[in-house]
């Protein structure tokens, strides 16, 4: 299954991935799917936030929505919170999902991986494992800083390299837990 790749994003925009029932989502119609981003965008961004991702998984009584959202310098659970409490209360109104459900407001953690150049820069001195478009192995190394639209990483082991990867480039990359 493919699904379209959103690598450069215009300020504001988030992924949405609404996965098919035989994956654990239910697969939702456009237009629900507009109206959720409609409901959340304004709501996420009058705290200061943006929208990184939203997910929603299970059947009838069993619904979860789940909406990642993330800040330039790292998202508090104060914000999450009263993004939860606010978006809770427009989802309610607008019945935008039949039924019970529960709706979680999270920080995107260690275990997703990066969606958005702007998320990169918060990560400057950790260690990123990128896979590539291109069919290359993954690279990782330390982030040690953003060049416009280019991360440059530095490899360890014997011999150190610098590596300068266009975003554009990246297929994936995620954060390595030192643990």
């Amino acid at each position: 299954m493919t699904y379209p790749q959103y690598k450069v994003p215009p300020k504001g925009t988030f992924f949405l991935r609404f996965l098919l029932k035989n994956h654990g989502f239910i697969s939702l119609s456009t237009g629900i799917a507009e109206h959720i981003e409609a409901l959340a965008q304004p709501i996420v961004e009058s705290n200061g936030a943006f929208l990184v991702e939203i997910l929603l998984r299970g059947e009838n009584r069993g619904k979860v929505l789940e909406v990642y959202i993330d800040t330039d310098e790292g998202i508090t659970t104060e914000q999450c919170a009263k993004v939860s409490r606010e978006l809770s209360k427009a989802l309610d109104a607008a019945d935008v999902i039949r039924g019970v459900y529960q709706l979680i407001v999270s920080s995107p953690g260690t275990d997703k991986p990066l969606k958005f150049l702007r998320q990169f820069k918060k990560n400057i001195g950790r260690t990123l494992s990128i896979r590539l478009h291109a069919p290359a192995g993954p690279v990782e190394g330390v982030l040690v800083e953003l060049d416009g639209e280019t991360i440059v990483l530095r490899t360890g082991g014997k011999q150190e390299e610098i590596y300068r990867v266009p975003f554009a480039e990246i297929a994936e990359a995620r954060v390595q837990t030192p643990w």
